[in-house]
């Protein structure tokens, strides 16, 4: 019975449990977290017997084994992650349709005011001169930007509230991970054995599922039942929940994202692993309207950008450029709420802004009066007493500041919530077009030309040539650049250039120790391979016994002369300069050879020699668009070579040299060019019958021009010969503009005049026809008296409007050269003279004869003469000529180009030199470190004509000879030299008493040497002499009181110092200088007995314009007489003088009225024997330089050369705001100084100089772009179908045909009334231009709101496929483990009806026990 009781006893037991657990099922059917619950059932085993017993195998009854919960990890991980992407997916759509309403308001949107805006403009549009639709366009233009700022602050308000919302739900999760953490604290403390209690899972579960909402996970789950949850579905992601520890979530936002990062123990890091759940949505959200707001401010940027750029491109009524429309920056300072102080603030823009927005809190520090700016991260940036500059933006701060107190400083760029409209008067709307344009008058083709925009400059980017040079034009700071090519760019800032390419010396280096100076003793150089030695004792005691001697000091004593050879020649002597500083002693040679130099020490020191570069570099320097502005003409390769884009020229370049060096027709768009060179520019004269001018004379009219046809071969370079038709019977002018056309590529300019000198002209009437430019003959009827030719002159210059000829009369007043100045043959006729025949000459430009024998015109000679022109052809670099005449090859002329400049009288009567020098270059130089030394190079030399034959008076100066590199000291120079060589005029009055009878202070007299006047005047005693040249007279009173005057340095056309004719009788005797008491005397320079060997010597003397020939004689004995073929005049005396040391002096005595007479020695071989080297060319020393005069009414005649160490000088000057590129060609020595001047340069927002567009070739397309003040081509294009072309910042459309020669003009418009050209323009960026990308803002705003829609659309799809998915896995978890009533009920009558059976088994129990026990 036991058993029976026992089983029925537990089944009881069993199903009671069974059936709690079923009505809990039923009770919790709507709990939220509840899963359900199952009673698990086992037998009860009967218990075994012993061996001799027999098992019971009926059991003793049933029991519940477990109380489980209905969990699979899978479905309810299944249902976590779709719940985690529907809440991602429902947080992000609700947050779209909240900005599409934004974007999208229900009254008005962005769309609206664009329109409205546009209305205004057009109303402007139809009365461009009307103020009332400016006021219309005004109010639309503020609605605009407010509607562009409101629009902005709605979106940044959204994306606040978001970033709010972000937080608040971070919080919350953190919470909830917490929470979770509790949680699993007690399951773990009470499900030590992994019996965990069911109502602890199911909040755990819950928590899990909470977190899910928040952010996407994974979960892995111990056997305690804690779950190990990751963030991420990777399972990698970082810890949220472990065991009892909670991790924690962190954002942080910047530049329009949310960072998140995640973390154990304050540890946090950046993750990006939440892709899912509500958090993420709200990110992505927040994200979506921080793309929508960089959209806006990008539709913001270009509504600003493309009006203003449109604007900018008019002209206001005020006839103002037009300014901008809207501008996007902000910048603000905010003081804090709790500053103490009592300041003062406010920031300005005084530069370019920074790209980037800048935060900055500025602080007061009291202790060092000091305002200090920092960055977020503590940086400070920026600092000063009363604010500061940064980025561009005045920080200006006044007042009194406490301690502490704080400003914040905010920069905003580009944004559309700083919208603002800034024209403030209607009158600014700049609707006129900046640019005006118009047709040629003789157009042939059908074409228009529109200027659509003007684009500012901007800067190419290449390396500025400025950046490689100092600005300092001195030798010590040269830089020797690496190779010939792209040097760099010459930037738009600068406006003058002083640019020299320099050679090299032979240069040689020593570096020595301190105990290698103390012991030097010798130092030797070998130069043109002789040795010279210098014993450096001086030094090595020097060195020795003073404080701070180095090689500084040995340079120095070297140089001055100090230590010298053994045969007493110093290195100046030598042409060699030392520089030294500390241990570096270095030497340089000017012109001899340096190829060793050692210094002797304790051991040999040998220097290291660096040979020299006699060859500079030649620099070319062009714009981009390929005109050459300066340099030597480029061959074919080398176009090819240079002119490419990677050396900064523009696709579009082409070469032309038309402009170069500023030889023809100025500089390129007027800048000042002046390309200089020691040897000067190449040059060729020919005619057109070859290379002497062409003369026809005849009796009769016509005479026909004599050039034949012929094809001229020109030759530039390596290049091939370009080859110009001349046709019969053309004059030099036509030759010349021939030639000229082919300027651009060769480099070669042609000038053309035709210069004839008329001389010999007798007294009385002369009659001539002239005949120049024009072509109908002009009679000239002049008279002529004591051979003044001024008169005729006058009325010849009287008719130069009509025949173009100049007359340009001689200082002597006999003769004048008649010029055209374009190469027109001069034709005289009908010549009749009072007289004998004048005489006619062809002269070139110094005045001297181009021909042989003159041509005699009038009386019976010829009465017609046509006097053909000469070409003059100038380049750069050598070029030969091939024609009827001949081949002749170029030569360099020193005059042009070189570095002395003439300047000449047109008829010939004198010229003027001056010389260039370098201060810092030319003279010895040296680097202060010592390394290295720069010899003075720079020399002049200067010859004078002085009878016609080979024979000549020369002087060579060097740096040495002048005191200051300047044209007048070198000019002092040279005349020193060459009046060295020539006799000394003297003037020497009657003796006075005593000085009182001295002529009394303020008395003056007037002394004549030869064509110049100077003025004695006594001044207490003293004698001050003024004149054309300062210290060219010495005066004084002898010990006998005699005044004595004299050209102490000579004078060198042999003329007597005389009393000038216009000097009074009242002031010569006040000088002692009255006519019987003067004297003159001229000395000659000493010279030895034995040029007297070949003797007679004679020398000629003008004396009152007739000559004599005064011979000297040496017969056996040595005895020396002078004798005259005509008697001199009574009171002229001519005889030698012996001097001390064996010499012998020639002198003249004239006294009386002799001295009343013209007076010169004609230069001859004989005379310069004697000591009389004349010259007809009178000098004269001025500031400029020197001033040649003629003395006998010959054409001035001199030749000159120079050297430097400046092998190309190139002086730039009134630059134009544009970019030039150098290019160094020549394999020179690569070595640049530059001095120049740089300046901000305004931004340039119009044309600031009109264009003409010429069509040079319809066929191809060829357009010249000629700045139409200089009348340069400034560029080239090629127009092709579009019509489209770009140019000097200009976007141009030609619409039409054109036709060769056809022109049209661009120029600033400077009136705004009436036109409405720009406006039009404004107005048509309301729709969308394709081919520049302007306007269209609508369509713009309408493309955003378009993608906002579809961002709408999918997030409302993808909202409603994960919320379907979701359902779907709740469903399935639902199932398995939600309560299901009809299940639950029909297993609670199932358990029921057990329950009672069991009871059944019980009772049955009883009543057999009962039988049983009534039984016994």
């Amino acid at each position: 019975m036991a058993g029976l009781f026992d089983i029925g006893s537990s089944g009881i037991q069993a199903y009671r449990k069974a059936l709690s657990v079923t009505g809990q099922n039923i009770a919790n059917l709507n709990t939220e977290g509840y899963r359900r619950r199952e009673a698990s059932m086992e037998e009860i085993s009967a218990t075994q017997g012993d061996i001799l017993s027999v098992s019971d195998q009926a059991g003793l009854g049933v029991r519940v084994s477990d109380i489980s919960r209905a969990f699979d990890s899978f479905i309810v991980g299944r249902a976590r992650d779709t719940a985690s992407d529907f809440a991602r997916a429902d947080s992000y759509k609700g947050a779209l349709d909240t900005l599409e309403t934004v974007l999208l308001p229900e009254d008005y949107d962005l769309t609206f005011s664009i329109n409205e805006f546009f209305d205004g403009i057009s109303s402007i549009a139809r009365a461009p001169g009307d103020t009332a639709g400016r006021v219309v366009a005004l109010e639309q233009g503020r609605s605009l930007a407010s509607a562009f700022q409101s629009l902005a602050r709605s979106l940044q308000s959204f994306q606040t509230a978001i970033e709010s919302e972000v937080r608040n739900n971070v919080e919350a999760l953190n919470t909830e991970l917490s929470g979770l953490a509790d949680i699993q604290a007690q399951l773990i403390s009470a499900g030590g054995s992994g019996k965990a209690s069911n109502a602890l899972l199911d909040q755990r579960d819950k928590s899990i599922s909470a977190i899910a909402d928040y952010v996407g996970l994974s979960a892995d789950y111990n056997v305690r039942g804690d779950a190990r949850l990751t963030l991420g579905a990777t399972g990698n992601g970082p810890i949220l929940v472990e065991s009892k520890a909670a991790g924690q979530l962190a954002v942080t936002v910047r530049d329009g994202q949310i960072n998140v990062y995640a973390g154990m123990g304050g540890a946090q890091t950046q993750t990006q692993q939440l892709t899912s759940g509500g958090l993420a949505g709200l990110i992505a959200a927040y994200e979506a309207v921080s793309q929508t707001t960089r959209d806006l401010d990008a539709l913001a940027r270009k509504v600003s950008r493309d009006l203003n750029s449109v604007h900018q491109g008019g002209i206001t009524l005020d006839g103002d450029a037009g300014k901008d429309l809207y501008s996007l920056d902000s910048y603000t300072l905010t003081p804090s709420a709790t500053n103490l102080g009592a300041i003062t603030s406010y920031v300005s823009a005084v530069g370019e802004l920074p790209e980037a927005d800048i935060e900055l809190e500025i602080v007061y520090d009291k202790s060092r009066a000091l305002w200090s700016g920092a960055q977020a991260d503590g940086t400070v940036v920026a600092t000063g007493k009363n604010g500061f500059v940064y980025q561009g933006l005045d920080v200006s701060i006044s007042g009194q500041a406490a301690d502490g107190d704080t400003l914040f400083f905010s920069v905003s760029r580009g944004k559309a919530e700083n919208m603002a409209f800034l024209l403030t008067r209607p009158e600014e709307f700049a609707a006129a077009g900046q640019l005006l344009t118009s047709e040629g008058l003789d157009n042939q083709g059908s074409a228009t030309l529109t200027a659509q925009a003007f684009t500012p400059y901007v800067a190419s980017g290449f390396e500025s040539l400025m950046a490689s040079l100092p600005n300092d034009d001195g030798v010590a700071a040269a830089t020797r650049l690496r190779s010939d090519g792209f040097a760099g760019v010459i930037p738009a800032s600068v406006s003058s250039l002083e640019l020299f390419s320099l050679k090299t010396q032979d240069n040689v280096t020593f570096s020595l120790s301190d105990e290698q100076q103390t012991s030097l003793t010798e130092l030797t150089l070998t130069l043109d391979g002789t040795e010279h030695s210098f014993e450096t004792t001086a030094f090595k005691e020097r060195i020795v016994s003073e404080a701070d001697i180095d090689m500084a000091n040995l340079a120095q004593m070297l140089n001055a002369g100090t230590i010298t050879t053994g045969a007493g020649l110093s290195l100046a002597d030598l042409g060699v300069f030392a520089a030294g500083e500390s241990g570096l002693l270095s030497l340089a040679s000017a012109q001899a050879s340096l190829t060793a130099a050692s210094l002797q020490a304790d051991a040999k020191i040998t220097g290291s020699v660096s040979l020299g570069n006699d060859t500079g570099s030649q620099i070319q320097v062009f714009t981009r668009e390929g005109r050459q502005i300066a340099g030597t003409p480029l061959s074919d390769a080398d176009v090819m070579q240079y002119l490419t884009p990677a050396n900064g020229f523009l696709e579009t370049a082409e070469y032309r040299a038309d402009y170069l060096n500023g030889v023809a027709e100025g500089g390129l768009q007027n800048m000042s060019v002046s390309r200089k060179t020691p040897v000067g520019t190449q040059s060729l004269r020919f005619s057109g019958e070859g290379f002497v001018p062409p003369v026809v004379t005849d009796s009769v009219m016509p005479l026909s021009v004599q050039t034949p046809a012929q094809t001229l071969f020109l030759s530039v370079s390596s290049d091939a010969a370009a080859e110009i038709e001349i046709p019969q019977g053309v004059m030099a002018d036509y030759i010349a503009s021939e030639i000229n056309a082919l300027r651009g590529d060769l480099g070669v300019t042609a000038t053309a005049q035709t210069r004839v000198e008329l001389s010999e002209i007798p007294d009385g009437i002369v009659r001539f026809s002239l005949t120049g430019d024009n072509t109908q003959a002009i009679d000239i009827e002049g008279y002529v008296s004591d051979g003044d030719v001024s008169d005729l002159a006058v009325l010849i210059n009287a008719q130069t409007h009509e025949t173009g000829v100049t007359a340009y009369v001689s200082s002597s007043r006999d003769k004048f050269v008649l010029l055209n100045n374009t190469g027109a043959d001069i034709v005289l006729g009908n010549i009749s003279t009072s007289g004998e025949a004048l005489k006619a000459m062809p002269v070139g430009k110094a005045g001297h004869p181009r021909l042989d024998t003159s041509v005699s015109l009038g009386d019976d000679a010829a009465s017609f003469a046509r006097f053909g022109g000469e070409v003059t052809l100038t380049a750069s670099a050598k070029f030969s000529l091939t024609g009827t005449g001949g081949t002749k090859s170029s030569l360099a002329d020193s005059f042009e180009g070189g570095l002395i400049t003439r300047v000449v009288d047109q008829a010939g009567s004198w010229q003027e030199l001056s010389f260039q020098t370098t201060e810092g270059i030319d003279g010895n130089e040296a680097r202060p470190d010592g390394s290295l030394a720069s010899a003075a190079a720079l020399n002049f030399s200067v010859s004078l004509e002085t009878d016609g034959s080979a024979a000549r008076l020369e002087a060579v100066v060097e740096a040495k000879d002048f005191s200051e590199f300047s044209s007048g000291a070198v000019a002092a120079a040279m005349a020193a030299q060459l009046r060295g060589m020539t006799p000394v005029p003297t003037l020497t009055g009657a003796g006075f008493s005593d000085s009182s009878t001295l002529p009394q202070t303020g008395a003056s007299i007037t002394l004549s040497l030869g064509t110049q006047d100077y003025i004695l005047t006594m001044d207490d005693g003293e004698i001050l002499v003024s004149g054309p040249e300062a210290g060219r007279l010495s005066a004084g009173f002898n010990e006998n009181l005699e005044l004595v005057v004299s050209a102490h340095r000579g004078m060198e056309t042999g003329q007597m110092l005389s009393v000038s004719s216009s000097a009074s009788e009242a002031s010569m005797a006040a000088f002692g200088l009255s006519e019987s008491a003067r004297q003159e005397v001229m000395t000659g320079r000493a010279f030895a007995a034995d040029k007297l060997s070949e003797t007679p010597v004679t020398l000629t003397l003008e004396i009152a314009n007739a000559y004599f020939e005064v011979s000297v004689t040496e017969d056996s004995s040595g005895a020396v007489s002078v004798t005259s073929d005509v008697a001199l005049p009574s009171n002229t005396l001519a005889d030698i003088v012996v001097g001390e040391d064996g010499s012998y002096q020639f002198q003249i005595t004239r006294s009386g009225a002799d001295t009343l007479e013209s007076f010169r020695i004609i230069a001859s071989d004989g005379a310069r024997t004697l000591g009389f080297t004349t010259t007809p060319n009178q000098i004269l020393v001025t500031e400029a330089g020197l001033r040649l005069s003629t003395a006998d009414s010959t054409a001035v005649d001199v030749t000159g050369t120079a050297d430097s160490l400046i092998s190309e000088h190139l002086s730039l000057e009134n630059l134009p705001a544009e970019e030039l590129i150098v290019i160094l060609t020549g394999d020179g020595a690569r070595r640049l100084s530059a001095q120049f001047e740089e300046a901000d340069q305004p931004v340039q927002t119009g044309l600031n100089r009109p264009l003409e567009v010429l069509v040079s070739d319809a066929l191809s397309g060829r357009l010249e772009i000629i700045d139409t003040i200089s009348g340069h081509s400034i560029a080239t294009r090629y127009v092709d179908e579009t019509g489209r072309i770009n140019v000097a910042g200009l976007d141009l459309l030609l619409n039409g045909d054109v036709a060769t020669g056809d022109s049209f003009t661009i120029a600033a418009n400077t009136r705004g009334a009436g036109d409405g050209r720009n406006i039009s323009q404004i107005l048509a960026l309301q729709s969308l231009n394709k081919q520049t990308g302007q306007g269209g803002f609508a369509t713009s705003f309408s493309a955003l709101i378009t993608d906002m829609g579809a961002k709408v659309k999918a997030g409302t799809i993808a909202a409603e496929s994960a919320e379907a998915v979701r359902d779907a896995a709740r469903e399935l978890e639902s199932e398995f483990s939600g309560v299901n009533l009809d299940t639950e009920a029909a297993r609670l009558l199932e358990q029921q009806q057990a329950y009672q059976a069991l009871a059944r088994v019980l009772s049955t129990a009883k009543e057999l026990l009962d039988t049983l026990m009534n039984s016994i």
